[in-house]
């Protein structure tokens, strides 16, 4: 589960529904899966993964090691910014 972007917090809860839906041991995981999704609202309830986060997790599971950073702009910072004094409230980036 490291290779994916699913948050350490809920390996517990992602591998129990693994187990338990797909018959697969958390020693005999490999990715990616093939996960049918039907009944995303009722596994979501049972295994106590919110809606939203189980659709994302079984996307990592099906494509495991794509970081989504890789696709953003990195973040840019102005050369003149070096210690916290040096910001000023109302001060515009360019």
């Amino acid at each position: 589960m490291d290779a994916t972007g699913i948050h350490p917090e809920i390996y517990t809860k992602v591998y129990e529904c693994i187990e338990n839906e797909l018959n697969i041991a958390k020693k005999k995981l490999t990715l990616p899966l093939t996960i049918a999704t039907p009944n995303i609202a009722q596994r979501s309830e049972k295994y106590d993964i919110g809606h939203d986060t189980l659709i994302d997790v079984i996307k990592e599971l099906q494509r495991p090691g794509q970081d989504p950073r890789d696709d953003l702009t990195p973040p840019a910072f102005s050369a003149d910014i070096m210690e916290i004094e040096d910001l000023k409230i109302g001060m515009q980036l360019e």
